[in-house]
């Protein structure tokens, strides 16, 4: 059964969609919303209006990756006729007039249809006009001889240069006697756009729900998404948020963490060894298990096959990429074999900039403390919840990254030039994944106790 999405708010009435029609009514679509839908191959959404000032946008990406699927996705009117103009040579159907005036060049600012409104509970009730339906009343005022082209043109600008939310059929008085009308005519002019207003929104919104309830044109040709970190995370939070959430906690809080995941890093390439090399007959750990990691990565290429009986040594010029990764305090007590470990750990992707974070969310969930840590997360969005009702202008998303750096640093016994390496062991992908992912928590990890200390299962136990 191929399932219909339509995501609205504002710009349609309750009646406009008919009491049939055999659709799921979202309201106004938001940064994740497309990936938290249950969606498969052949089903179709409806994008109309989203959220863009107090919610992160829907992102270019979030779509593609749902076009990737084989989902087809129509815009028009809002938010919706932007992202079809920024994305239909990729497949996003686009409906309507205004999704074609951005496609071709004839509107520009994305504010044209932007609009302030009331909560859901108001059925977004609208609170102002947006310029794009203003423009189009203010053309019919000219074919009634109210006004001229230029005039209008002075008009439509004027608004332009005010915020989206205090535009509304009002100010065209004042406007219009800038532009040159005398205050009669201006009254006249603004009183004639307020009587005989023009909802082109409304108007292609009505064309997509028309459109969305047919029976589906053939699905257009997929063309893959690049994977990306970002969508990565997006999808991950989509479909595990609470798991992930709570997983990062520990990563940045456990102090056995760093071993946890080298463990399971190092399990992971012999593994693959055994499979696709079969060189490696028997499972093995400790020494024996980053030994055979290492031999693995020869045979994929990484490193040049030896032997790695020397200590390090600077001048050896098919191991000077070790001195990015390694530490020199490490380089001057590992040997060659052990710093090449710690390589592995630190430079495995899966593709590109990305980490096997399904893998470890994976070993998250068979913590035997899982539960705990989920309940642990949870109280960490507690805190940070009584952190913004103390005060107002908190989020944790603005703590200044040197405060957060410094603290990082005295908690891992480590250096701000060493806090990338360090971030790499506890399966991070950058600096900045580390950052995300430690400012939730600060706050948490300084006011309780049993989260500053959090513990989990002893490392021998925890990968399997």
């Amino acid at each position: 059964m191929i399932m219909r999405y339509l995501f609205v708010g504002p710009t349609l009435q309750t009646t406009d969609v008919p009491g049939d029609a055999d659709l799921v009514i979202r309201p106004p679509v938001a940064a994740g919303d497309l990936l938290a839908l249950p969606l498969r191959p052949g089903d179709v959404v409806g994008i109309i209006d989203g959220y863009f000032h107090q919610n992160q946008a829907i992102p270019h990406k979030e779509i593609l990756a749902v076009l990737d699927r084989g989902v087809r996705v129509l815009g028009a009117a809002s938010i919706g006729a932007l992202r079809a103009a920024e994305l239909h040579s990729f497949g996003m159907t686009g409906i309507g007039g205004i999704f074609a005036d951005y496609r071709d060049g004839r509107l520009r600012a994305d504010d044209e249809v932007a609009l302030l409104h009331g909560p859901a509970e108001d059925h977004f009730r609208p609170l102002s006009a947006p310029l794009v339906n203003i423009r189009a009343g203010l053309a019919v005022a000219v074919r009634a001889g109210l006004c001229t082209a230029g005039q209008v043109r002075d008009i439509v600008g004027a608004l332009g240069r005010i915020p989206y939310r205090d535009r509304n059929h009002r100010r065209i008085d004042a406007y219009a006697r800038e532009a040159g009308l005398t205050p009669p005519a201006a009254r006249r002019l603004a009183d004639f756009c307020r009587d005989n207003p023009v909802d082109r929104k409304r108007a292609d919104g009505r064309e997509l729900v028309v459109r969305l309830t047919e029976e589906p044109a053939p699905r257009p040709a997929r063309r893959p998404v690049q994977r990306t970190v970002y969508l990565q995370r997006w999808e991950l939070t989509a479909s595990a948020a609470a798991d992930l959430s709570a997983m990062r906690m520990c990563q940045v809080l456990a102090a056995s963490y760093p071993l946890r995941h080298r463990n399971l890093t190092l399990t992971g390439l012999v593994e693959q060894c055994r499979r696709d090399c079969g060189t490696i007959r028997a499972a093995t750990d400790g020494p024996a298990r980053a030994a055979d990691a290492v031999r693995h990565g020869a045979h994929r290429g990484f490193y040049s096959p030896g032997p790695f009986t020397e200590p390090f040594s600077a001048g050896r010029e098919d191991l000077d990429f070790l001195l990015c990764w390694t530490t020199a305090a490490e380089r001057a007590t590992c040997d060659t074999v052990e710093l090449l470990a710690r390589f592995l750990v630190r430079a495995l992707r899966i593709r590109p900039g990305i980490v096997d974070t399904e893998r470890m969310l994976a070993d998250f969930r068979r913590e035997p403390a899982h539960a705990r840590m989920l309940g642990l997360g949870t109280r960490v969005r507690q805190i940070n919840e009584m952190g913004r009702r103390h005060r107002t202008d908190f989020d944790p998303a603005d703590i200044a990254t040197e405060q957060i750096t410094a603290w990082l640093c005295a908690r891992w016994s480590t250096t701000p030039d060493e806090l990338e390496l360090a971030a790499f062991d506890r399966g991070f992908s950058s600096t900045e994944d580390l950052l995300s992912a430690a400012r939730p928590v600060y706050l948490a990890a300084r006011c309780d106790a049993e989260i500053d200390g959090l513990v989990m299962t002893a490392v021998d136990d925890a990968v399997r």
